[in-house]
C-alpha cells in the first residue's frame, strides 16, 4: 500500500511535529533507496519496497501494536491532531487523556470510529490499521449501541420509520445528498430515553436519524460496540485501559483477521 512521504514520516515517531517533517523535506534531508531525493510532502511510495533515510540514517517504520478502550468524556474531540483554530478555541483531544502512553506510540494511534465532541462512551483507539478498517467497514455489520436522551417521546410511527430506515442528509465532497439508513433496533426507556443499535456509522448519523422524525438528541452515549459494553469495562468517564487484540476480536465477533 502506498503512503505519502509526510504521512510515513509523521507516523514514524522520529519527528516531534509536522513542522519538523516539512523542514526535513524542504532541506533535502529525506532520501529513499537508491539515493532518491524527496522534497514533496505528497510524494507517494510503498514502504515495503523502499527504505527511507534522514541525512543518511535509516528510519525504521515504528510498530508497537496498542489497543485502548476509553470511556470518552463530553467536550473532547476524537481528532488525532487539533487545528490551530481548534487550539485557539480551547478544544481538547481524547489523545491528551492517554497519559500513560509514550509520545512516539501515541502519534501512531487513531480512533476506530469517532465520536462527536459532546458524545460520550465507548471509544476504541489503536494503531492496528486492519482492525480499524474491519470495525469501520459497514459491510462487516459490527453493531454500535447508543443510549439517547430525546427532546420528546417517540410515537409508534416514529419507531417504525426509524427501524425500517429513514432518509437523512449527508455531506460528501461538499455536496448534500440524501441517504437511506439501514434497518436498526430501538428499545424504548423511561423519561424520553431510548437505546438505538445501528450497524453503520455515517457522520452524526444517530442525531440525523432522530431529526428525520422531528425530534432532537439532547445527549448521546455509545454504550457498546458488538458485545463490548462500556459498563463491563470498569472505567469511569475520562478513563481508559489497555487490552489485547484477542479481547477486542472476541467481543466484536470478528473473524478472518490475524
Amino acid at each position: 500500500m502506498k503512503l505519502r512521504i509526510r504521512q510515513f514520516l509523521s507516523r514514524s515517531g522520529f519527528f516531534k511535529s509536522k513542522k519538523e517533517v516539512n523542514d526535513a523535506l524542504i532541506e533535502g534531508s529525506i532520501t529513499l533507496s537508491g539515493n532518491e531525493l524527496v522534497k514533496s510532502p505528497s510524494y507517494q511510495f510503498n514502504p515495503k519496497k523502499k527504505n527511507v533515510y534522514y541525512n543518511g540514517k535509516l528510519i525504521k517504520p515504528f510498530r508497537k501494536d496498542v489497543y485502548v478502550v476509553m470511556n470518552k468524556p463530553r467536550g473532547y474531540l476524537s481528532a488525532t491532531k487539533l487545528s490551530e483554530e481548534e487550539k485557539n478555541f480551547g478544544k481538547k483531544s481524547v489523545f491528551e487523556l492517554l497519559t500513560d502512553i509514550d509520545f512516539r506510540t501515541k502519534k501512531t494511534l487513531v480512533c476506530a470510529g469517532r465520536l462527536d465532541e459532546n458524545t460520550t462512551g465507548l471509544l476504541i483507539i489503536t494503531n492496528d490499521g486492519d482492525l480499524v478498517n474491519t470495525i469501520t467497514n459497514p459491510d462487516n455489520n459490527i453493531t454500535k449501541k447508543y443510549k439517547v436522551f430525546l427532546d420528546k417521546p417517540l410515537s409508534r410511527d416514529d419507531i417504525r420509520r426509524i427501524t425500517e430506515g429513514v432518509t437523512i442528509k449527508l455531506e460528501e465532497e461538499g455536496r448534500i445528498i440524501p441517504y437511506k439508513t439501514k434497518k436498526c433496533k430501538i428499545e424504548v426507556l423511561p423519561n424520553n430515553q431510548v437505546f438505538i443499535t445501528i450497524s453503520e456509522g455515517k457522520k452524526r448519523e444517530v442525531k440525523r436519524i432522530f431529526e428525520a422524525v422531528n425530534n432532537n438528541v439532547l445527549s448521546l452515549e455509545r454504550v457498546a460496540i458488538g458485545s463490548l459494553y462500556i459498563d463491563k469495562l470498569d472505567i469511569n468517564e475520562g478513563e481508559y485501559k489497555l487490552v489485547d487484540k484477542d479481547f477486542i476480536i472476541e467481543k466484536l465477533g470478528i473473524k478472518n483477521i490475524k
